[in-house]
């Protein structure tokens, strides 16, 4: 395995890439606790149109993470003393294992599930019905999903970020085998290792690991034009039977190509930092008690050549929760001070620090990141280098960027 020590924050990472074409990442802690995350490099965010010929739908992945770790499997699992749990972001799927013990057989029982998978439409729909009857679409969701219908106007993004009932009812057993073929076979995988292992020691276990190996498959790649510069709605309202009164205001990006030839990697570094920057500005805080409002959610929310940054609040009166947000917006970069970002970089480091000594926190956050390609280490160390002269600099371009709002309210009687 190949040693790197990205960042020097004293947390070496061995890498191996193998015949199999499964990606090995070790990060050895002195801890009690083993975990491990098997990585699949699909999410919501499609990237096919097509696999071998089939149309690929929204939430096909969503669906077959729940029909892997389905309540059977995960029973089995925790039975080994084993904590697990599946994630669908946009861009990844990952299953995660936690325990005291050795993790060879826990994952084992999900590759078994996965290699033995009964697809059929009978289970297919099963499933569907299952997700439907525990499907609890909340207010800051619709919120957000609508702002992001408004966004993007060509874009997967559009879908949102949540499978709805109406996506389930799209989806056919024969898209979700090939998905399964393609995404969940050796040659697609990573593998997070972090606890108290040594390279020789995880290269033993991986040996008794029964990865699936599918038929190859061919893929017609979803390709797009996306405006940068426009949206397809700049405000929206979304009149409920219920009480709501929710306000979601959107920022949509340049395309990641040309962030980063503006940017560069510090753009990553930016990411990280740019919520407590906003949330923890006393202007901000005192925009939220004046206008009687509360943050319900802070969100980047990246896709392939996608990236939104989205707010979402209660509020009591919109007009003035949204006059005042766009006021605090356009003076935002004014009312950063070089000691306040000074606080908020050192204290997302010390943090960091904390994370890379907890096994748990520590492969959620290189599991985050490695869609960018890029080691959480690494990341840890640009922000402590981050001057805010370059902050500004992202941040104005940031704040030019095209908007849109949509608000939740009552119906009226």
């Amino acid at each position: 395995m190949i040693k790197n020590d990205y960042g020097k924050l004293n947390t070496p990472i061995y890498e191996e890439k193998q015949k199999s074409g499964l990606n090995v990442i070790l990060i050895p802690k002195d801890s009690t606790l083993n975990t491990a995350i098997l990585y699949i490099p699909q999410g919501f965010y499609l990237h096919d149109e097509e696999i071998n010929n089939s149309k690929i739908s929204f939430g096909c992945p969503f669906l077959l993470k729940e029909m892997i770790l389905n309540d059977e499997t995960k029973k089995r699992i925790e039975e080994e003393g084993c904590k697990v749990q599946a994630v669908c972001k946009h861009s990844y799927t990952y299953y995660k294992f936690e325990s005291l013990s050795k993790l060879t057989a826990s994952i084992n029982i999900l590759l078994n599930r996965i290699r033995n998978l009964q697809l059929s439409d009978e289970e297919v729909e099963r499933y569907k019905k299952i997700i439907m009857s525990k499907n609890v679409y909340d207010d800051v969701l619709l919120a957000k999903d609508n702002v992001l219908k408004n966004l993007f106007i060509n874009s997967p993004m559009k879908k949102g970020s949540e499978i709805k009932n109406s996506d389930l009812v799209k989806i056919h057993l024969t898209e979700m085998k090939k998905f399964l073929y393609k995404y969940y076979s050796i040659k697609s995988m990573t593998l997070f290792v972090s606890g108290n292992y040594t390279p020789t020691a995880v290269i033993n276990d991986i040996r008794r690991l029964e990865f699936p190996v599918f038929p190859i498959t061919s893929s017609k790649e979803l390709k797009f034009n996306e405006d940068y510069s426009n949206v397809c709605e700049k405000r929206d309202v979304l009149y409920l039977d219920k009480t709501s009164n929710i306000l979601s205001l959107g920022i949509k990006f340049l395309s990641r190509k040309e962030l980063f030839e503006k940017y560069g990697e510090l753009i990553f570094a930016f990411y990280e930092i740019v919520k407590n920057i906003i949330v923890e500005n006393d202007k901000f805080k005192t925009m939220l008690r004046e206008t009687d409002s509360k943050l319900l959610d802070f969100d980047i929310i990246e896709g392939y050549e996608d990236t939104s940054l989205i707010m979402t609040f209660s509020c009591v009166k919109f007009a003035s929760l949204s006059n005042r947000l766009s006021d605090f917006l356009s003076t935002l970069e004014k009312s950063i001070s070089l000691k306040f970002y000074n606080k908020i970089r050192k204290d997302y480091v010390n943090r960091a620090k904390n994370i890379l000594a907890n096994p748990s926190l520590l492969i959620d956050n290189f599991a985050r990141l490695y869609a960018d390609n890029l080691p959480y280490t690494y990341i840890v160390k640009k922000v402590s280098l981050l001057a805010k002269t370059d902050f500004i600099k992202i941040l104005s371009g940031i704040l030019s960027y095209p908007r849109s709002v949509t608000y939740l309210q009552q119906k009226e009687e």
